[in-house]
């Protein structure tokens, strides 16, 4: 189990599946991972505090909760999560987590970030020697069940996204990063991501997913989500979905959290790439 130490009460247990969901391989997938399960745990505030380095943790007023779709991710990049993927993995059914990017709603292109942070260790992470950078408490345990829903962890991920946001959120690393996962196992189980794990391998209409993301949460609430597409073979291919969500974050309801989100780059129709197309 994650370890239940959140800033917030997240109140999540296993996601409950529609019955009628008959995604082959989904009880592979799911058998031994960890998911998040965060009832009864303590609330916690967490102080933001000045820092000598980059802005002040804590001034922000939204998160950006990044989701990747790795199939797609790998067939334009070949790092460890990578060369490690294969079909029965969580990852390679659902949106894996990128990040949950503390954000300021004026600043369009997420340059809040590295609050605290040693310009050396910045230089770290945008050079992208992630592995390279410093420990910062995450403990194993954390790292261990992350490693299902952020598969990144493979390529030192989890040091870029605390450097570069969790510093940012005044959570320690674990209820950061146990956030981001439990919020990635909830979306898992949403109508949006029930149809983007029944689509794998084929080409999809925009409409179509944005419709399934509306049968849950109203008419009109596409305008919540972003859809982020890439080239890949000269088509476009999912790449990333993000949702902007309210502070402080309400556990997993995200009908309590979704804000507008910035229009995505997708076209009318896209594929889902599935694991090992490239």
């Amino acid at each position: 189990m994650l370890h239940q130490t959140l800033v917030l009460v997240l109140g999540l247990a296993a996601p409950a599946l529609a019955a009628d969901w008959d995604v082959s391989g989904w009880k592979n997938q799911m058998a031994g991972a960890a998911v998040p399960s965060l009832a009864n745990v303590a609330v916690r505030e967490a102080a933001s505090t000045p820092s000598d380095f980059g802005p002040r943790p804590g001034n922000f007023d939204s998160y950006v909760l990044a989701l990747s779709w790795l199939p797609g991710f790998c067939s334009l990049h070949h790092t460890s999560e990578c060369s490690s993927l294969t079909s029965a993995q969580f990852s390679a059914n659902n949106l894996s987590l990128h990040g949950l990017w503390p954000d300021q709603s004026a600043d369009n292109q997420h340059n809040y970030g590295y609050c605290g942070v040693d310009p050396k260790v910045r230089q770290m992470g945008e050079n992208h020697a992630w592995c390279q950078m410093p420990s910062f408490g995450l403990s194993a345990g954390a790292l261990n069940d992350l490693s299902t829903y952020m598969p990144g962890t493979a390529s030192c991920l989890q040091n870029h996204e605390w450097y570069r946001h969790g510093s940012c959120s005044a959570m320690t690393p674990d209820d950061y990063f146990t956030a981001g996962a439990a919020l990635t196992a909830k979306f898992a189980a949403t109508s949006a991501g029930r149809f983007v794990s029944a689509h794998v391998g084929q080409t999809v209409q925009a409409n179509d997913l944005l419709s399934a993301f509306e049968s849950q949460f109203g008419a009109g609430s596409r305008k919540y989500v972003s859809l982020q597409c890439a080239k890949v073979g000269g088509n476009s291919a999912l790449a990333e979905v993000r949702l902007v969500l309210a502070t402080p974050l309400q556990g997993t309801d995200f009908a309590k959290m979704l804000r507008p989100s910035p229009g995505g780059n997708c076209p009318a129709s896209f594929t889902i790439p599935a694991a090992g197309s490239h």
